[in-house]
């Protein structure tokens, strides 16, 4: 999407969430950002939006492509799916301690990805690309998993 990591400047982004709150009050908001971001651009945008979200969601899909194989990992847009988990159990582990929930998304298959993303400090877990491979069953498994 044309510009839309230019969202993830601390300023815009705040501006953004004040607009956002001021037109849904009392709405919890969460905001997703992206794996590629540095860890002090990472904390930087937490800081940023304290007491304007509830919480974030680490991650989105990533523009990198190392270790990719497949004859299509030159092309343009957004990886997500296994490639992705990598990166979602670094940003999760860095943002432990946060002041907002904090909600792993990207990469999960298994609910062993699930317990090892809840040991490093989600609060949350997001499910994508595991259900389509491990179906609607993975839910269950995950909540086992992580009692």
């Amino acid at each position: 999407t044309p510009g839309l990591r230019d969202l993830q400047e601390p300023a815009t982004l705040q501006r953004l969430l004040t607009d956002v709150g001021a037109a849904a009050p009392g709405t919890p908001l969460l905001v997703k950002l992206s794996p590629d971001l540095t860890d002090a651009e990472r904390g930087e945008l937490i800081a940023a939006i304290r007491g304007s979200a509830a919480g974030v969601i680490l991650s989105n899909t990533t523009v990198g492509r190392e270790g990719l194989r497949s004859a299509r990992a030159v092309e343009a847009g957004g990886v997500s799916g296994r490639p992705l988990l990598a990166r979602t159990m670094a940003t999760v582990a860095a943002a432990t301690g946060a002041p907002l929930a904090v909600i792993a998304s990207g990469g999960i298959g298994s609910a062993a990805d699930v317990a090892d993303l809840r040991a490093a400090g989600a609060d949350l877990v997001q499910l994508w690309t595991g259900m389509i491979y491990a179906g609607p069953g993975l839910i269950g498994e995950a909540i086992r998993a992580g009692s």
